[in-house]
């Protein structure tokens, strides 16, 4: 359920920064949107290597902390 939040969260990221944002550093928001999609795929080829039962779940607490840490970020630098 996290992995699916965490995509949409990602989408709507994605959008406002592509379609609505006045961006005055775009270098900075391409490097960020890769960085941000690249943590969701980690998180969903960890989530689909692991086996059931294990700790995946704080990881997957992780990396969505961390999508929203970095959408924070590019809030801010771009």
């Amino acid at each position: 359920m996290l992995l699916a939040l965490t995509l949409a969260f990602n989408i709507f990221a994605t959008y406002y920064y592509l379609a609505t944002a006045d961006v005055t550093n775009p270098t900075v928001l391409i490097v960020g949107l890769v960085i941000l999609w690249a943590v969701w795929m980690a998180l969903l080829i960890v989530t689909l290597a692991a086996r059931p039962g294990t700790r995946v779940d704080r990881l997957a607490i992780s990396a969505a902390t961390a999508c929203v840490v970095i959408s924070a970020a590019l809030y801010f630098l771009v």
